[in-house]
């Protein structure tokens, strides 16, 4: 039997950011750069501040990190929740419909108030604040990279979801069938704001090759 906390970590962990970010990298063409550049400011950090600082500096990015993945999850769920709601109500609104804008579907202002992110923010805030006035410039590469991770995360992390709810959902809800006319209208929705082919190769259990 798996513990609890291995449970937890493979849904609120490292490496779920750390498959996010392998993903954006075949996914999001700026993304790269930006990666590149959030990597060179902690290097700097680590520099600069030197080895007195270094367990802070990974506090620092961890706190990143767990940002990161609490808004996955709560995507994540959101997009089962979606999917077993339109099975119950097919008629009703989703968020393929025209009307429907990102906000409205991710709740992003509900994610920012999960105790997760909340406890994050708070390390965050703290660690900027002391940063000598030479090194502040970091936060907005830092803040660029966030916006990466939230902005195109969370929207992969909602359509993963609601794929994994067409598995999950027919295990627990009787009589459940999953519409695969939604599926298609989900991932052509994102195929148009990612500009090109939407890059399943980690969720199908494939090595990512990029074209």
């Amino acid at each position: 039997m798996i513990s609890r906390m291995q449970i937890l970590d493979t849904l609120l962990g490292k490496q779920i950011v750390d498959a996010l970010i392998r993903t954006l990298y075949t996914q999001d063409d700026d993304f790269p750069e930006i990666h590149q550049s959030y990597l060179a400011a902690i290097d700097t950090l680590n520099r600069v501040l030197g080895q007195d600082a270094k367990h802070s500096v990974q506090k620092y990015t961890a706190a990143i990190e767990q940002q990161c993945a609490s808004n996955l999850f709560f995507a994540g769920v959101l997009g089962i929740q979606m999917n077993l709601e339109h099975f119950r109500n097919p008629m009703a609104p989703n968020c393929t419909c025209e009307q429907v804008d990102y906000d409205d579907y991710l709740r992003v202002d509900l994610a920012y108030a999960l105790p997760l992110y909340e406890a994050a923010e708070k390390y965050i805030e703290q660690f900027e604040k002391n940063l000598p006035a030479e090194l502040r410039e970091i936060r907005d590469t830092v803040i660029c990279f966030k916006a990466a991770l939230e902005v195109s995360g969370m929207k992969l992390a909602h359509f993963y979801g609601y794929l994994l709810g067409n598995d999950l959902l027919k295990c627990c809800i009787p009589g459940y069938r999953p519409d695969h006319v939604l599926d298609f209208r989900y991932r052509h929705m994102l195929e148009q704001y990612f500009g090109g082919t939407l890059r399943m190769d980690q969720w199908e259990g494939c090595i990512p090759v990029k074209a």
